[in-house]
């Protein structure tokens, strides 16, 4: 559980979905909570877009050499060389 202070909202969602959540043993509020903290930018966090290129620095670093090796898909359609 997060320990950031939580806002009170009051929203409307269908009965079915509500429901079928409930029978997996999900909290419409919980899986809310986890949905909106994977898909809404963190816009107000100067910081993370650093610790995300920390996180994946090896992928980064992969699709690099693998750039490097083999170039990119469209370069033989490339106009601008």
């Amino acid at each position: 559980m997060n320990a950031k202070r939580k806002r009170v909202i009051t929203i409307e969602v269908d009965e079915d979905l509500a429901a079928r959540l409930e029978a997996a043993g999900e909290t419409v509020p919980g899986f809310l909570d986890r949905q909106l903290r994977r898909y809404v930018p963190p816009m107000a966090d100067p910081d993370a877009s650093r610790r995300w290129a920390e996180e994946n620095r090896d992928a980064l670093e992969a699709h690099e050499r693998f750039i490097e090796r083999y170039g990119v898909f469209s370069e033989a359609m490339s106009k601008f060389r």
